[in-house]
């Protein structure tokens, strides 16, 4: 949900790397002392057999944490978008991906599959702690009834987990972004009326609301019962809030640059080598003349086919094979994220993954014939000028 880039490595889990941010193991000591006192009243036993339970039960919390960002970041890869890392922090957890969701169905499976992990938490803790315990003694351990004799502290962890899972899952299906809730109402709100802006400005003033109103709640709770659960509700509402009003600035920003297409800021000359063309030749009439790492491919009839780098052309030659064709020793896996139509708008061109991967993407039209280059100098300063010529 919430945090920051910076972390501390815990594990690698399905390739993806999992951190903890520095102020996490604050709470993580806040919660084992605050549960240690609760668990002594509900346990009844020795004070070291209550902070065991404690410090267990306040690692499972996070790992379910865990298990509802990998949700979402197995999902999004699945996709196509790439997962950098789950980072923990004070306030939840956040999965950093690389883009945002192209389609509302995108955008609803990867906010929707956080809490249906989390769901499958609830329903693993009900059924084990149903069938070892049965349902009486789950449920006291599940509210923290002190003075049962039945309780032990593996019921009892059994019982907290659910409870916080519980609060988690309802919490975060808050129609509010940035929590999941407020993803999925967006997502809906673009499925219906066709429109990514007008469903981030919807999520966007339903977390402003809400962040306000939780905030409201932290101050009353601050000054009237309860200073932590106050700090918290004070917290997480500024951040909800911070969070809406980001999202409303950037569809802002996003709009501006709906009008701007790639074929106004791409270079309308691009130097491109026919496939037929030899590698020996190549070398000679494009890399050492122009000094550029790479070039678009084009075949006989100008379209776009793929890439050939300068380390590929010299491979061939140190080989023995300089009059191999560019065809062969080009590199053709990725032509559709090297390529964008010329009728797209800059803010779809901001998505490309190619971008990323060769720092330029080929501009084409709709036959897929090579119309322009756009590198990422020409892009950033297309941006900047359509932020600054806009009111």
């Amino acid at each position: 949900m919430f945090g920051r880039s910076g972390s501390i490595q815990l594990a690698r889990l399905f390739g993806i790397r999992v951190g903890v941010d520095f102020s996490w193991f604050v709470v993580l000591f806040i919660v084992i002392f605050w549960l240690s006192d609760e668990f002594q009243r509900s346990l009844g036993g020795t004070q070291t057999e209550a902070y065991v339970t404690a410090v267990v039960s306040a690692l499972l919390l996070f790992g379910s944490v865990i298990v509802h960002e990998l949700g979402h970041a197995l999902t999004a890869r699945r996709h196509g978008i790439e997962v950098s890392g789950i980072t923990l922090s004070p306030l939840g957890g956040f999965a950093m991906m690389s883009r945002e969701s192209r389609t509302p169905r995108e955008e609803l499976e990867v906010a929707g599959a956080g809490p249906l992990a989390t769901a499958a938490i609830l329903v693993l803790c009900v059924l084990v702690g149903m069938a070892v315990y049965g349902p009486g003694a789950f449920v006291d351990a599940a509210t923290l009834r002190s003075g049962l004799d039945d309780t032990t502290p593996v019921s009892l962890t059994l019982g907290w987990l659910f409870t916080m899972n519980a609060i988690v899952l309802v919490f975060n299906l808050i129609p509010a972004f940035p929590l999941d809730g407020g993803r999925i109402a967006r997502g809906l709100v673009w499925k219906l009326t066709g429109d990514r802006e007008r469903g981030s400005r919807a999520a966007a003033r339903l977390g402003q609301g809400f962040g306000i109103v939780l905030m409201g709640l932290g101050l009353w709770a601050l000054i009237d019962f309860d200073p932590f659960i106050g700090i918290w509700c004070l917290l997480v509402g500024f951040m909800i809030s911070g969070s809406a009003r980001a999202l409303l600035a950037q569809t802002v920003f996003t709009e501006r640059l709906e009008d701007v297409r790639v074929a106004d800021i791409m270079d309308e000359q691009p130097v491109s080598v026919p496939e037929a063309l030899s590698a020996d030749r190549a070398l000679d009439e494009f890399f050492l003349r122009y000094r550029w790492p790479w070039f678009p491919v084009v075949d006989g009839a100008g379209r776009f086919v793929g890439v050939l780098r300068e380390e590929g052309a010299r491979d061939a030659i140190e080989s023995g094979r300089p009059v191999i064709p560019v065809a062969e020793l080009m590199e053709r896996d990725e032509r559709d994220a090297w390529q964008i139509d010329e009728d797209r708008s800059l803010r779809e061109l901001l998505e490309a993954d190619g971008l990323r991967t060769l720092g330029a993407i080929m501009a084409v039209d709709r036959a897929g014939v090579l119309r322009g280059v756009v590198t990422v100098g020409r892009l950033r300063r297309a941006v900047q000028a359509a932020v600054a010529t806009r009111p």
